[in-house]
């Protein structure tokens, strides 16, 4: 039930910028919080608690905090972003996790890319028959 604040990263790819659309970034800026304090100053073991709760609230499916990362990384790969630059916000140090544990399909993107490869290969057919 205690912070325990480190003076130095987890690792060396820990310290990172994460880039945040606008809106994101003026909600953490303009939070009810004294200057210098954390956005979050209650017990550590209460984080997920509060989150489980907003998730009731707003009548949305739970999720752990963690899924946001998972997310991200799924979302950056159905937009073609390369390995490289995820890994640069997501303070991977290597592609193997990044592969592993996060490379997943989402079933909307799925199909968009069928249908993309459907078309490239429709377009090939046709090609090669003029």
């Amino acid at each position: 039930n205690q912070w325990h604040v480190k003076p130095y990263p987890k690792n060396e790819t820990s310290p990172r910028c994460i880039p945040l659309i606008p809106y994101v970034a003026d909600l953490i800026r303009n939070c009810d919080k004294k200057e210098n304090e954390r956005i979050y100053t209650g017990y550590p073991n209460k984080f997920n608690y509060h989150l489980n709760n907003y998730c009731k609230k707003l009548g949305i499916e739970h999720f752990r905090f963690h899924t946001c990362r998972a997310y991200y990384v799924s979302l950056c790969h159905a937009n073609m972003i390369p390995d490289q630059y995820i890994m640069a916000n997501t303070g991977h140090k290597t592609d193997a996790t990044l592969k592993k544990v996060y490379r997943r399909t989402k079933s909307d993107t799925q199909k968009q890319m069928d249908s993309i490869m459907l078309d490239k290969m429709s377009n090939f057919t046709k090609s090669s028959t003029n």
